[in-house]
């Protein structure tokens, strides 16, 4: 019994397209989450500052987090991917390094 080769071609192409929208999904959940957690907290951070406050940059990175979001689920391009990971990337670098270094060290922030 042979199988068609249209059917499996089919079947892979249905299949890669549920997980990559399964992971569009994902990555636009997460990036809301961060858009809202980093606009929710960045009040608190209005008086750390030295040119510009911390809150200022919770609320840069809570608007890119939210345009990342609706651009994965708006505009299904590879741009918008690349932004969205560039902007994922970018805040669990910052977070990694604020829990693991001594920034302070490193000049008046």
């Amino acid at each position: 019994m042979a199988t068609d080769p249209t059917a499996v071609s089919r079947r892979t192409r249905l299949v890669r397209r549920l997980v990559r929208e399964a992971a569009r999904l994902l990555a636009a959940v997460g990036l809301a989450l961060d858009s809202y957690l980093h606009a929710h907290l960045a009040d608190r951070y209005d008086l750390v500052s030295a040119d510009i406050s911390q809150g200022t940059l919770f609320r840069i990175e809570a608007g890119f987090a939210a345009a990342a979001a609706l651009l994965i689920l708006v505009w299904r391009r590879w741009p918008a991917e690349l932004f969205a990971w560039s902007v994922a990337a970018g805040g669990l670098t910052l977070l990694l390094i604020y829990r693991y270094a001594d920034i302070g060290a490193w000049g008046p922030f």
